[in-house]
């Protein structure tokens, strides 16, 4: 079953060494020449909210060993549409 931070780490009973109970939540992939730029996928999507549309939409990605090209590259987000948050302290 490996420790925590084993790679790829799963976990299963002694009655059933090759069937998996228990997995990663989250996969990650980054190019160390390229760290701005990487993929990643989560069990489930970005909202905690059952109702929200964001609830379940990686899902199916998970299942299938499919990922979400992400980026921390400021110049790529700041050119980009997406919505930004903006937290201030009082």
């Amino acid at each position: 079953s490996g420790g925590g931070t084993t790679v790829a780490k799963t976990e299963y009973k002694m009655t059933l060494p090759y069937a998996t109970s228990v997995g990663p939540s989250m996969r990650q992939v980054v190019d160390l020449a390229t760290p701005q730029s990487s993929f990643l996928v989560i069990t489930s999507g970005e909202s905690g909210q059952p109702l929200n549309e964001h609830y379940d939409d990686q899902t199916s990605l998970w299942l299938n060993g499919g990922y979400l090209q992400i980026t921390t590259n400021w110049d790529v987000i700041e050119r980009s549409k997406w919505n930004r948050l903006t937290l201030r302290p009082e």
